[in-house]
């Protein structure tokens, strides 16, 4: 299934642009009432609308119970259009235990 985001829009900051839900490759956005709303079922954590948005107005949460992360990052190109995004985010998978184990 793959690893899923959970997507918040903080609607005091969105200035209703709309490319999040133009650029969202699996239509994890859609518009309700001239904003965008998040369908977070959808969502597969790219933060390709974090990064496009204007206003900073969108965050992405790692849904845990899809994928065991413990550290994500992502470098924004501040000057990002809709057909220019430069962004890199690195996920890290959770090492096994060693508790209980002897050496």
């Amino acid at each position: 299934m793959g690893i899923r985001g959970i997507v918040r829009i903080d609607y005091n900051r969105c200035n209703g642009c709309k490319r999040c839900v133009e650029l969202c490759p699996v239509h994890a956005l859609e518009v309700v009432d001239g904003l965008p709303r998040p369908i977070n079922s959808k969502c597969i954590a790219c933060f390709g609308c974090v990064v496009v948005c204007p206003s900073n107005a969108i965050t992405v949460e790692i849904d845990k119970s899809s994928y065991s992360v413990i550290h994500v990052e992502i470098y924004r190109d501040r000057q990002a259009t809709l057909n220019s995004i430069v962004y890199t985010y690195r996920v890290q998978e959770r090492q096994p235990s060693s508790q209980g184990q002897s050496g």
